[in-house]
């Protein structure tokens, strides 16, 4: 092996793999409030069988009445960062519960539309969106977003590795 090679691969073992407390069964935790043990919204992630990453995503989107939207994407990794695709948006929100119920039908349809076109504004189909994880002392993670390699501060967040079991859990 030659020398520019074995450097490459050594190089290539130490990038960190920002998905791997996933495989321990640790779920990504937005905006954690440690003291309450609760997330503004949560990542799962799951491999399938040809080997790709999907998402599935539970955010709180409303406290009255509470509403609760999943949606599923899915994802890969470059370098350090967790990817993926922008599609629209709507096609992604594969259920939304009003305070414990599943809505159904044209509710959920109407809902879906509107919810959305919303969060598709300025992030267009087709772009490519990633997210670095920085550790910061309290053990929360500072989430850095680029769309197409153009910096977006307004998507980032603080971002913590938690376990369900542990009682963490999505709410307001």
């Amino acid at each position: 092996m030659s020398l520019a090679a074995a450097v490459l691969a050594t190089l290539a073992l130490q990038q960190t793999d920002p998905l791997a407390p996933a495989r321990t069964g640790q779920v990504l935790c937005y905006e954690p409030d440690v003291a309450r043990q609760t997330c503004y919204g949560t990542a799962t992630y799951r491999r399938q069988g040809n080997g790709t990453i999907i998402s599935d995503i539970v955010v709180a989107a409303s406290a009255v009445p509470a509403i609760f939207v999943h949606s599923s994407a899915p994802v890969f990794v470059r370098g350090d960062a967790e990817c993926t695709r922008l599609v629209p948006s709507a096609d992604q929100i594969t259920a939304i519960y009003e305070e414990g119920e599943r809505l159904g039908g044209s509710d959920f349809e109407s809902f879906r539309r509107i919810l959305g076109s919303s969060i598709d504004q300025g992030n267009g189909p087709g772009r490519e969106l990633c997210f670095t994880y920085t550790p910061l002392a309290n053990g929360n993670l500072k989430s850095t977003a680029r769309i197409d390699g153009v910096a977006r501060p307004d998507l980032g967040g603080t971002v913590r590795w938690v376990r369900p079991a542990d009682g963490w859990r999505v709410a307001f």
